[in-house]
């Protein structure tokens, strides 16, 4: 009997001493529509959210329509962040019909948006009107602090239980973003009105930022005709030509043939990498170093 005793003191001991199980708070499930705003939310909940991006890896945005899986997906989905573009718009209507709790981010109409025609010239004529505007915010630094600003908000709004985590990782990425920034203005500060040459006018916010130009080869898909090519042919006798970019995800053919036919620096650029931090750090190398070719 004492044994028994001993036994069961021992066992109420140690069911004690195990602490209760502890429901943990529902992470939150956000998809953006491109991979710079997954880092952006990732950084702000502290790698504590779930989520995912639409845009496959190397893939024209502007003629990608998404598969029934994406569309499946986002029926579970808390928060979407969209950028503004047509196949948002087009199956918007479809998601909150599926999914009539889930929160629409759209951050165009949350931040200043640039004309497209005010930050680069085009030499493929273009039928941009004055109300088109440029929708790359992200490739400027500056930009993306506004945009990680009202991701913030926004998540605090759908789960102020997390709004003290939000606000730590949103002051450490503006931190890095800051960072970013300066050692962009340090770099690029004596390249101030040089060109870069783009197959696709990704860089408008970039070089409206650190007072560089950006020349456009492709608009609305088009190649420049022989008397555009004749065109940007005389302007880079005429003017400061650091580089070319290609780019992921379009046809880059007129820009490789610029590049080797005026013997200029190519690199090749990925607006949509998931790294958003080392993809901008690699950027600015890249206009940096063009400058020490010449």
């Amino acid at each position: 009997m004492k044994r028994f005793f001993i036994l069961l003191a021992g066992l109420l001991l140690v069911t004690g001493c195990q602490k209760k199980d502890v429901q943990k708070p529902k992470q939150l499930r956000v998809t953006t529509t491109i991979a710079p705003y997954a880092y952006f939310t990732n950084r702000i909940g502290n790698q504590q959210l779930e989520v995912s991006s639409i845009l496959p890896p190397s893939v024209d945005i502007h003629t990608f329509e998404p598969n029934p899986k994406s569309m499946e997906n986002l029926k579970n989905i808390d928060l979407w962040v969209q950028i503004g573009i047509p196949f948002e718009e087009k199956i918007t209507p479809i998601i909150t019909k599926l999914n009539p709790n889930i929160t629409i981010l759209n951050l165009s109409e949350k931040i200043p948006l640039l004309p497209i025609n005010s930050d680069t010239e085009f030499f493929t004529p273009c039928k941009h009107s004055r109300n088109d505007r440029d929708m790359h915010t992200w490739m400027s630094p500056t930009q993306a602090e506004n945009s990680s600003r009202v991701i913030a908000q926004t998540l605090v709004k759908i789960d102020r239980t997390r709004s003290h985590e939000y606000s730590e990782g949103l002051n450490s990425l503006l931190d890095d973003l800051a960072e970013l920034d300066r050692t962009l203005r340090m770099q690029l500060k004596d390249l101030t009105g040089s060109a870069i040459i783009v197959a696709h006018p990704s860089l408008g916010y970039f070089c409206n930022d650190y007072q560089l130009k950006q020349y456009s080869i492709e608009c609305e898909g088009k190649e420049p005709l022989p008397q555009e090519l004749q065109k940007l042919s005389e302007k880079i006798k005429k003017e400061k030509i650091l580089c070319v970019f290609s780019q992921k995800g379009f046809d880059s053919r007129g820009a490789r043939l610029i590049a080797k036919k005026f013997q200029l620096p190519l690199y090749e650029l990925d607006p949509f990498a998931s790294d958003y931090i080392a993809n901008i750090k690699k950027l600015g190398e890249e206009i940096a170093n063009a400058q020490s070719s010449h």
